[in-house]
């Protein structure tokens, strides 16, 4: 699963990288408070976390998704109280014939999806398009 904060480059630019941290921190927080202790929850890159829920099923990874996307909504950042963070979710499923490279990839793209559906949502990754 890749979460990326939605019109993160905004926040740096409107309100400048400390408060754009500030945001991350909290993030990082809401996401590893909300899955279970033996799921990872890792920075992926600027405004992405990659999150690997172990022993998860499509239904439980659509239903942890949402979880969190709901929970994102109401961050409370002090300096930005006007700012509503949002962030996309894109899901793939792990599988003995995909290598891991593979499934990040189609996770990426299912985010991406969900980005071009209007953000603030969560996809998965199917052959044929990502599904919201």
């Amino acid at each position: 699963m890749i979460v990326d904060i939605d019109n993160f480059k905004k926040i740096n630019d409107d309100f400048g990288h400390v408060l754009g941290d500030k945001v991350l921190q909290k993030l990082g927080k809401i996401l590893r408070s909300n899955v279970k202790v033996t799921d990872e929850v890792i920075r992926y890159g600027g405004e992405e976390f990659l999150i690997i829920a172990y022993r998860c099923d499509l239904k439980g990874a659509k239903k942890l998704g949402e979880r969190l996307r709901k929970r994102v909504e109401k961050i409370k950042v002090k300096d930005l109280p006007r700012v509503r963070i949002t962030v996309s979710i894109g899901i793939s499923l792990y599988d003995k014939n995909k290598n891991v490279l593979e499934v990040i990839e189609q996770a990426d793209k299912a985010m991406y999806e969900a980005k071009k559906l209007g953000k603030n949502r969560v996809c998965i990754y199917s052959e044929e398009k990502p599904i919201s």
